[in-house]
């Protein structure tokens, strides 16, 4: 479409990552007459679709036997999942998300162990990202509160025969390995390192109020 005017046999010129024009494609064809041509008049050309909330997990979880359920009971059971490498993984669900259409992303993503490794992770991350040549805004986020119960953890862990809490305590990691500061600081300096790229960006991520809890999200408005 040309403002609200279908083109129904038209073109468009790109050179490089740069659209140069659209219009006719017989006016095309003689404007750029050494251009390559991609398509045919069988094909329609749209904007890319934008996704705005993502998460690029490689191999599906419903392909590990992982069946969609309630959120709480699903996380749960995703911790069953086998690891994947994280460039692998982003790329794969590029991929996906290019095969469909998607070209804009925002990719929501967990954070989970030291500050080291997970500016490792998130790094070989946005080099894929990069690789793929995909518009994407990162938002990492990592969890504080309520990984069982609502703000009553501790309640329901001291209910449990000695036993099943300790088999629960060893299976759901209650305690985040990642520092709230130095999770600020994290996301600040690949804030920062992306700040003028011209198609990643890197945002917080807060996974939600539950599992963040008063003082980060006041920290992260501040």
């Amino acid at each position: 479409m040309t403002g609200d005017r279908v083109v129904s046999d038209g073109a468009i010129a790109v050179q490089a990552d740069k659209i140069l024009t659209l219009g006719a494609w017989e006016d095309l064809r003689q404007q750029y007459p050494a251009a390559e041509v991609l398509g045919s008049d069988q094909f329609l050309v749209m904007p890319g679709l934008v996704n705005a909330h993502h998460h690029s997990n490689g191999v599906s979880h419903v392909l590990q036997g992982v069946d969609d359920d309630f959120l709480e009971l699903w996380l749960l059971a995703n911790l069953t999942l086998r690891p994947q490498p994280p460039q692998l993984r982003t790329l794969l669900s590029i991929a996906r998300l290019l095969q469909s259409g998607v070209t804009t992303v925002v990719d929501v993503t967990r954070l989970s162990g030291t500050a080291e490794a997970c500016f490792d992770n998130l790094q070989v991350c946005l080099q894929a990202y990069e690789q793929a040549g995909m518009r994407v805004a990162l938002a990492p986020g990592a969890a504080y509160e309520s990984r069982l119960i609502h703000h009553e953890d501790e309640a329901f862990l001291a209910s449990l025969p000695a036993p099943l809490r300790q088999q629960l305590t060893n299976l759901v990691p209650l305690q985040q390995e990642l520092p709230q500061d130095d999770y600020l600081a994290l996301i600040t300096e690949l804030v920062k390192r992306y700040h003028d790229h011209p198609h990643i960006d890197v945002w917080f991520g807060p996974p939600g109020p539950q599992w963040v809890g008063d003082e980060l999200l006041v920290r992260l408005n501040g």
